[in-house]
């Protein structure tokens, strides 16, 4: 128990509690009158005797009383309550995770054997009530102005983070903040949350070194307060390794949820239509299951609504291994735990995977939607504690066969590669040709162009290999000094062979063994000359481009050294002991995507392995999304063409002449049915919408030209996009022990709960005046009798 004002309490009872026993001493003046009898006096009599001074107290329950209500009242004046739960800091950061594992359904009421349980609540309605709490336990200033008041800030996180309240000592500011949170289904990242808290912790004095005059940190100097952050989370968290709180601030981990929670989801969905016949479409599903006991689910695929099949899938357990936590290894209990106490064992997972292929004959687009059912049963499979990745959709377009434009001077390899390829239209075309069909906007009518040794003049932009500001002497002329910045390529897909482009996040460095390219920062650095052969050492299989393709036959005998730019969307897809030897790299608003090879076919010996057709037919297809919906960028972490996942944005641009843009959003049960919102078009075309909260079906609507692929709805042209979780870490639901982040190991608070503070005072005077009413009540018996 402590206490607020002590000191004025003391002093108040220094005055008062004399002052009443002394009027229980004073004598009071009476006029003397004559009276038959004092017999019924007396009662009345026996209650004033005691004012007169220096005589002995008699025995008074009213004086008793008295004393009593005076006590609790001075009692109160003091302020007394009963701490809750104290942490280092009077400034406190809540930091509420509101990513798609957050809604299962396992939080308080649930019980392990049933998730679904009626009055099961879900995690995030439990961090709701357990950050309420910590708010209802901040420390306010006395009624006398005493002491100081506790202030908060209100983090909300995803795979993005906001401050949905500034530090504030308005308790009903704070919880209306935490109310105002909503769920979302994104994954879960915490570093830009743990940023956010970082920005508002105390930062390190720097002062200047009087020897260097350069700027040094000054270690145990600090500006400003500290502050506790209060993590909400069920520890699922993808980023864990790259979070660093504050050096001063304390971190306080509320584990929600179960830690032997399961769960099933679908984990990846992709279609592709068969090369020969793109008619025949297959739709690949995979699902996943952190379950202890094998378990059946039922998936379910629709085509524009319409059921198309039902297939069963029968998925093995999942491994689970014990392992003590970081937190014990450190022999430290854990930032978060009890001082000495053992770190509890944690449970690892690793999920049983399985998936489904379904075949089917269809050439026109569809929207294909998956969802898990139970055995039989046309409901959610039972006991699964999360809808959100029960489901999944993809945007399927219209089968077609591809134009292709081969922009060459000549290359038999390259000729004889195209020629079986099952395509609509093949154009060879010489690169003056191709130039012309630049200039007067006539190469929209290809899916993909074939850049053999060679890149296409453009306004502003540069060729290959060449500074940013030189003049280029060039058939057809360039409008002056280049500028960089702009690649010198149209909009489109391309395929870029022996040459590498300017400003798609790739440098050219020259020739290895030989001379740097002009301009490029390895020019001018001397160095010896050495063997330009390279072959190739690593590659992605799981690449649309490389699978079933083995590359190591081939040689090349002079290769181009590139280096690829960081914070591009630039991604060596084959490396070689040269360096990147396939590069895959795109533009952030998918105007162009390019699968660029730096080094000269008629250099090396790929084009007589029988690897070089496949290639070549993989890419063409690759390129012109016609094959299959394979990300465009894995590694990169990109999504095929037409889908978005939470968290992220949606970004696309319109034809020329768009206008009226609206985007329509999935129904949810924050926003109810589905909603529609305006969105701004860019000069370019360009629309950004989000971050995307929720998965589901958003369709982009428009007045004007419709792209190919686009369809038109009551006179407007609309494009439709499909936002799924599709996330194995964030559908492995079992809430985590500890948080392994960079700087520390934090344990889940071992206290389990927020506690709050209990103020007494309130309850000691309403006990004070109770007792009153009771000595009224003696006063008028007495008196009365």
């Amino acid at each position: 128990m402590t206490f607020l004002t002590p000191l004025i309490a003391a002093i108040a009872a220094g005055i008062a509690i004399p002052s009443l026993v002394i009027l229980y001493f004073l004598k009071l003046r009476r006029r003397e009158l004559e009276v038959s009898t004092t017999l019924l006096w007396k009662k009345a009599i026996q209650d004033l005797q005691a004012n007169a001074p220096f005589q002995r107290l008699r025995r008074n329950i009213l004086l008793l009383l008295q004393l009593l209500v005076l006590g609790a009242a001075l009692f109160a004046i003091s302020q007394p309550q009963l701490k809750g739960r104290e942490y280092q800091n009077t400034r406190q950061i809540i930091m509420i995770d509101r990513s798609a594992s957050m809604s299962a359904s396992d939080g308080a009421g649930a019980t392990p054997e049933r998730v679904d349980d009626a009055g099961a609540k879900t995690r995030f309605e439990v961090a709701k009530e357990e950050a309420r709490k910590l708010i209802d336990s901040l420390p306010e200033s006395g009624v006398f102005g005493t002491g100081s008041s506790g202030e908060a800030m209100i983090v909300a996180f995803d795979t993005t983070a906001e401050v949905r309240q500034q530090f504030t000592s308005d308790k009903t500011a704070l919880k209306a903040a935490v109310d105002a949170i909503l769920p979302t289904e994104a994954p879960t990242l915490m570093g830009e949350a743990m940023r956010l808290a970082k920005a508002h912790s105390p930062k390190r004095a720097l002062v200047t070194d009087p020897l260097s005059g350069e700027m040094m940190s000054v270690e145990g100097l600090d500006v400003g307060m500290p502050v506790t952050i209060h993590i909400w989370s069920d520890g699922r968290v993808g980023d864990l390794t790259e979070v660093k709180p504050g050096l001063s601030d304390e971190v306080v981990f509320h584990r929600v949820g179960q830690p032997d929670s399961g769960n099933l989801g679908v984990v990846s969905m992709r279609w592709e239509r068969s090369y020969e016949d793109p008619t025949k479409l297959s739709v690949f599903v995979s699902v996943q299951s952190t379950y202890e006991q094998a378990r059946s689910v039922d998936i379910e695929l629709s085509i524009d609504g319409q059921v198309a099949g039902i297939k069963t899938l029968d998925l093995p357990a999942a491994s689970v291994q014990l392992a003590p936590g970081a937190a014990s290894a450190a022999g430290a209990g854990g930032a978060g735990g009890t001082e000495g106490q053992p770190a509890a064992a944690i449970r690892t997972v690793t999920p049983a995977a399985s998936g489904v292929v379904f075949q089917l004959e269809r050439t026109e687009g569809a929207i294909a939607q998956v969802r898990l059912r139970s055995p039989n049963l046309d409901a959610a499979p039972a006991g699964d504690p999360l809808a959100t990745d029960n489901r999944a959709s993809v945007i399927i377009p219209p089968a077609k066969k591809l134009a292709v434009a081969a922009v060459t001077r000549g290359n038999l390899f390259l000729a004889a590669a195209l020629e079986g390829l099952p395509l609509a239209k093949l154009d060879t075309l010489t690169p003056e040709q191709y130039q012309e069909r630049v200039k007067a906007g006539g190469t929209g009518e290809y899916d993909v162009v074939i850049l053999d040794s060679w890149l296409p003049e453009s306004k502003g932009a540069a060729p290959a290999n060449l500074t940013p500001t030189s003049t280029v002497p060039a058939p057809g002329g360039w409008a002056g000094p280049a500028t960089q910045g702009t690649p010198a390529l149209p909009p489109g897909r391309y395929l870029i062979l022996g040459t590498v482009p300017p400003d798609m996040g790739i440098i050219d460095k020259g020739i290895a063994g030989g001379a740097p390219a002009e301009g490029s920062p390895a020019a001018g650095s001397g160095g010896a000359s050495q063997s330009s052969e390279a072959i190739f050492i690593d590659w992605m299989r799981d690449h649309p481009m490389l699978r079933n393709l083995t590359l190591d036959p081939v040689i090349i005998s002079e290769m181009r050294v590139v280096e690829i730019q960081r914070g591009t969307g630039a991604v060596a897809i084959a490396q070689t002991n040269r360096g990147p030897g396939l590069v895959d790299t795109s533009s952030s608003d998918g105007q162009w995507r390019a699968i660029v090879i730096p080094f000269d076919l008629a250099k090396s010996n790929w084009p007589f392995d029988v690897s070089f057709v496949v290639f070549m037919a993989s890419a063409v297809d690759y390129l012109g999304g016609a094959g299959d919906s394979s990300p465009v960028n894995a590694e990169a972490g990109k999504l095929p063409q037409g889908m978005v996942q939470p968290g992220s944005v949606l970004a696309d641009r319109l034809p020329v002449g768009a206008s009226g843009a609206r985007i329509r959003v999935p129904a949810s049960a924050a926003i109810g049915s589905r909603t529609e919102e305006a969105l701004t078009i860019a000069a370019d075309g360009r629309i950004v919408f989000g971050p995307v909260r929720m998965t589901g079906i958003y369709d982009v609507s428009w007045v004007g030209p419709a792209a190919p692929a686009d369809r038109s709805v009551d006179g407007r042209a609309m494009r439709t996009f499909a936002a799924n979780l599709m996330d194995a870490a964030e559908s492995d639901v079992g809430s985590s022990d500890e948080l392994a982040l960079a700087t520390q190991v934090v344990r889940a608070s071992s206290a389990g709960r927020s506690v709050t503070d209990r103020k007494l005072w309130p309850w000691l005077l309403l006990g004070a005046l109770g007792i009153v009413l009771l000595e009224w009540f003696v006063y008028n018996r007495k008196v009365h009798v």
